[in-house]
């Protein structure tokens, strides 16, 4: 079935769209090779889609939710009642979120910040992120593991920030982003828990 874009309030409609079904399930852990260093000093953050995901009724709005596959708990929450919920390799896709041609014409950065609750998983262990821009057969990953600088420990909140640099565009098209997020564990009883999803432009 198709399923509406997000786009900012003041960006222009686009039409509704089907989330690819040939994902690649595996992605290998990579930082982003960044062209410029963004510093907390000097770049000014900017929200996209509004307030962050936090998963609260009637709040939701990043993410396409398939009954029965995708779990929206209130065993965790980083701020509220409720918090995303991933077992063993399970996944979910974003919609598709448009960022405005206007926000792409100099050089910027996408900033993604979300926190991460692990339960009973082990090193090497945690969440993957894919990401894509513009419909593109390739995407990028990152990984945030157990055991690592990322998720010292499971049962604690850890804050996770991933900085990628926008492209400047010559065109006056907008410019597609998709996100996947994925648990990485071996069994039903490894689980991750997601909060408090925001996606930044920094300048």
């Amino acid at each position: 079935s198709n399923v509406p874009s997000i786009v900012p309030s003041n960006a222009p409609s686009n039409p509704l769209s089907d989330v690819p079904s040939n994902v690649p399930s595996n992605v290998p852990s990579k930082e982003p090779s960044l062209s410029l260093s963004p510093s907390e000093d000097t770049i000014i953050w900017e929200d996209i889609f509004g307030p962050a995901e936090d998963f609260e009724e009637g709040k939701r709005k990043l993410f396409l939710f398939k009954e029965g596959k995708h779990k929206i708990s209130n065993d965790e929450s980083y701020n509220g009642e409720y918090s995303l919920r991933l077992r063993k390799r399970e996944e979910i896709s974003s919609r598709k979120l448009i960022i405005p041609s206007n926000y792409t014409t100099v050089p910027s950065f996408l900033r993604i910040q979300l926190y991460i609750l692990t339960k009973n998983m082990k090193e090497e262990e945690g969440l993957l992120i894919k990401y894509k821009f513009n419909d593109v057969s390739k995407w990028e990953g990152h990984k945030w593991l157990l055991k690592t600088e990322n998720i010292p420990n499971n049962n604690e909140w850890f804050e996770q920030i991933l900085d990628i640099p926008l492209i400047p565009r010559t065109t006056d098209k907008e410019c597609r982003l998709r996100i996947i997020l994925k648990s990485i564990g071996n069994h039903l009883k490894k689980k991750v828990f997601i909060d408090h999803i925001s996606l930044k432009r920094g300048t």
